[in-house]
């Protein structure tokens, strides 16, 4: 019997000084779930939040390629994620960062996070659309050579946390 969702607020406490959230509207492949899901577990975020376009977060596919880290991994099935991120940002004063294929983003390399961070992730076919990327304050994207021009959305979750939490993972080790 699958348990239901716990309230966001109890999910991620309004008062804790540095957050790290992983959204993803569309992520509809049970294998780059489940990678995604052990990356943001790997890499120490907070909560994974999935819309209604995702598969299902504890699918036999998505726990097999988590190894198992979907049972521990903070996971909130949004009703309305576009409601949920919103108050990520209005409410709890998330800075919202959008990840696209854009030469005029900003480059991953020379990016620096805040102390409460949301990271929104497309689907391998897609992306994120632009009412997501509208939400965000900012749109990074990762620099790649020799006419690459995307990388499976699953390593770009593993390239962008890594970017952004290796000194608190670093600090727990």
């Amino acid at each position: 019997v699958r348990r239901p969702n716990r309230p966001l607020e109890r999910l991620l406490p309004k008062d804790a000084s540095r957050l790290t959230v992983v959204a993803c509207p569309n992520c509809d492949n049970p294998e780059n779930m489940g990678a995604i899901v052990r990356i943001s577990a790997a890499f120490g975020v907070d909560a994974l939040l999935l819309g209604s376009g995702c598969c299902d977060p504890f699918s036999r596919r998505v726990i097999r390629v988590s190894m198992g880290t979907a049972f521990t991994m903070p996971i909130y099935e949004s009703r309305d994620l576009d409601g949920d991120v919103k108050r990520l940002r209005d409410e709890w004063r998330f800075e919202l960062a959008g990840t696209v294929l854009d030469d005029r983003a900003e480059q991953l390399d020379a990016a620096r996070r805040s102390d409460r961070f949301a990271i929104l992730m497309g689907n391998e076919d897609a992306g994120l659309d632009t009412s997501w990327t509208d939400l965000c304050h900012r749109r990074l994207t990762i620099p790649m050579c020799r006419g690459t021009d995307s990388l499976n959305v699953a390593v770009a979750a593993g390239i962008v946390l890594h970017h952004f939490t290796r000194e608190s993972v670093y600090d727990t080790r």
